[in-house]
Parts: C-alpha cells; sequence; structure tokens
C-alpha cells in the first residue's frame, strides 16, 4: 500500500490552489475592495484560497497608521496556511483589492477529509509554503542588501568628501531637518508610484536615491555669502545675482564629487536637483527652463524644499504654520509646481500630524536644557 502511494502517478500539477478550486460546488464569500479577510493577531485555523480576484497581504508599522506591504495574491494562490500548521495567531492581514473579490475558507475538517480523498494535498500544502518562505528569505537579503549599499554609500560620502563635510558644518537641527526633508521627498515618489505616475522613472534605485540625493541637492548655498542669508531687508539686485550662484557652485561641487566617486550612484541624481531645484512650472525659474526640461527628481524637490523653507524662521520674517504653507503650495500649484507632483506632496502631507499649528515635520523646538 505504501509503495502504491510512492510509485502513483502524480498530477501534472502541484499547486493546492487547483487541487481545492477543482471542486466547482464549493463557492467562496464575496469581498469589496479593501475589505479586511483575515485580521494580524486573530486566532483561527482556516486556510484560504483566492477564487476570483486578487487580495493583498500586510502587516501594520511601527506607528498605528503605517503598514508593511508584504505581498499581492491571485487566482489559485494560498494563505493563512501558517496559523493552520502551528495553531498561531496570524502574523499579517490579508484584504481585498478591487471589487467582487472572492475568497474560500478551508476549515481544519475539510483539510482532513480532502486530504484522505487525495493524499498529493499535504505536498500541495509543503510546496504553497516553502514557496511563500523562500520568498520571505529573498525579500530579506534584498532588505539587508540594499541597507549594507546604503551604508557603504553613506560612510563613502562621508570619507572622501571633506570639502562637503566643511561647506555643511551643520548643527543638529539642521541635520535633522535636512533628513526630514529626505523622508519627505521619498514619500512623494512613492506616492507617485502607487498612482501609477511616472512609472518608467520611478524605479526602487530612484526611490531609495532620492533620499540620499536630497541631503546634498542645496549644497550650493554654503558658497554663498552668509551676510546675505542673514540679511534682514530685501536683497539688491546684486545680491539676488550672486544669491542664484548657489545653483551653479552646488551643480560643480556635486559635479566634481561624481567625477571622483562614480561609484556613489545618488551624487548623480544630487547634481540633476542641483541644477534643477531652483525651476518653476511657469518657465520663470532661475535659469527660465521649460517645465518638460526639468527632471522628475528636481520638481519633487523644489516643493518639498519651498515647503521647509516656509515653515522655517528667516531673518527677514517669522516661520509660517503648517496649514499655512499647505495653503501657499496650493495656491502656488500650476504656477510654481507640478500639479502632479504637488497632488502627491499634499496626500503625504496629509498624513503628517501636526499637534500645534505652529508645529511641522521638518524642524523640532530646541530643548531648553540644551541636551
Amino acid at each position: 500500500m505504501f509503495f502504491d502511494f510512492l510509485f502513483k502517478k502524480r498530477p501534472k500539477s502541484l499547486s493546492m490552489g487547483a487541487i481545492m478550486l477543482k471542486q466547482e460546488k464549493l463557492l467562496g464569500k464575496s469581498y469589496q475592495d479593501r475589505e479586511i479577510i483575515i485580521q494580524e493577531g486573530d486566532v483561527d485555523r482556516n486556510m484560504y484560497v483566492v477564487q476570483f480576484g486578487e487580495v493583498e497581504v500586510f502587516r501594520k508599522g511601527k506607528k498605528n497608521d503605517e503598514e508593511l506591504h508584504l505581498a499581492f495574491m491571485k487566482q489559485g494562490d494560498v494563505f493563512g496556511e501558517m496559523s493552520f500548521l502551528d495553531n498561531q495567531p496570524r502574523s499579517a492581514s490579508v484584504r481585498a483589492v478591487g471589487s467582487d473579490v472572492r475568497v474560500l475558507t478551508i476549515d481544519a475538517r475539510m483539510i482532513m477529509r480532502r486530504v484522505h480523498e487525495d493524499p498529493f494535498l499535504i505536498l500541495a500544502i509543503f510546496k504553497n509554503l516553502s514557496g511563500r518562505l523562500r520568498e520571505s528569505n529573498d525579500e530579506t537579503s534584498r532588505i539587508m542588501a540594499l541597507h549594507n549599499q546604503l551604508s557603504t554609500e553613506y560612510l563613502a560620502i562621508n570619507k572622501k568628501l571633506g570639502s562637503l563635510a566643511r561647506i555643511f558644518e551643520e548643527s543638529q537641527l539642521e541635520t535633522f531637518s535636512r533628513w526630514q526633508v529626505a523622508n519627505v521627498a521619498i514619500r512623494v515618489a512613492e506616492k507617485l508610484k502607487e498612482w501609477n505616475k511616472f512609472l518608467e522613472i520611478i524605479t526602487p534605485e530612484f526611490i531609495k536615491n532620492i533620499g540620499l540625493a536630497s541631503t546634498l541637492y542645496d549644497v550650493g548655498k554654503g558658497g554663498i555669502d552668509p551676510n546675505i542669508f542673514s540679511k534682514k531687508g530685501c536683497l539688491t539686485s546684486e545680491e539676488r545675482v550672486v544669491m542664484r550662484q548657489q545653483v551653479a557652485i552646488g551643480s560643480q561641487i556635486l559635479k566634481r564629487t561624481a567625477e571622483l566617486n562614480d561609484d556613489v550612484k545618488f551624487i548623480r541624481l544630487a547634481v540633476e536637483i542641483a541644477e534643477h531645484y531652483q525651476e518653476r512650472y511657469d518657465g520663470y525659474g532661475y535659469k527660465g527652463l521649460q517645465w518638460e526640461r526639468v527632471p522628475l527628481s528636481a520638481r519633487i524637490l523644489t516643493i518639498v524644499d519651498v515647503y521647509q523653507a516656509l515653515v522655517s524662521d528667516r531673518p527677514y520674517r517669522a516661520k509660517y504654520s503648517h496649514t499655512e504653507a499647505i495653503q501657499i503650495i496650493k495656491e502656488e500649484t500650476g504656477s510654481h509646481f507640478d500639479p502632479e507632483v504637488s497632488e502627491a506632496f499634499l496626500a503625504v502631507m496629509e498624513t503628517v500630524a501636526c499637534q500645534e499649528e505652529d508645529k511641522n515635520v521638518f524642524i523640532e523646538k530646541a530643548d531648553s536644557s540644551g541636551s
């Protein structure tokens, strides 16, 4: 009997979903877009098969409003098998993607009956689980490799670019602000990708590099007389000419840096941003370029940079509140800012919780104790 099972002709496909879906009389439950199918932390011993449509697997992030996307599953795919096997709480949530998603719920009794009818089902279960574990391991390896690459590149920029370090000489507050600019730039790029905008440009490498490049894009300011930045009154025409030189200075510094460190890939994007972030949608920027000639990276940094400037104190004015700055951004959309990028920026900023009107994502008040 045992040898008969071993040498029994195996089915062409060992897909658990295919095996379960063969029984057309089993009709799953229908779900609408974003409706939760299983919830992270719940306890049950069911497995599920996607009969029609697509579902998304995700987990909660460190903050309650954050989500970590894990996978999409389509017709014939199985999920929930780990809790079925180890009787532990659900490690992730699953929700419907789109309308008319149908999912078949398989309880333990049904599985045992099906295993008795078709012993190959248990092999299909383990094949499905093994594939998921391999995908998880591959993703973990990818994340570790990305982390190592970022660490290596950032160390390279710190070790090799002594001139940049001397130009910045930033305080802790300015450093904090710079990294927040990078964070928002990344989130805007991700939002555009989520909306299927600029897909030929917004690759995973672009998203990573725009974050790193955003810490360097305005390096040219370090080559301008600081008295111009600290002036309380209006600038003269001569001072405005000098101020505009920051674009040329920054791009020259970064171009030279890119030549000396061609292995540090994000610097090339920093050059692109430094040369164009002072351009405007209506063509009245520093160089007067037509907007289609302005790279997407610079379009993103243009709006993030202006917001950062608005919510920061200046010698000639007090900072604007977050609400006031957002209103200015809206009013300038279509003249100063790219409408598509502006829409993504505003969507990102809607998620920013401002406890007080004069607080914002970039500037944190220094601790009065000095610690």
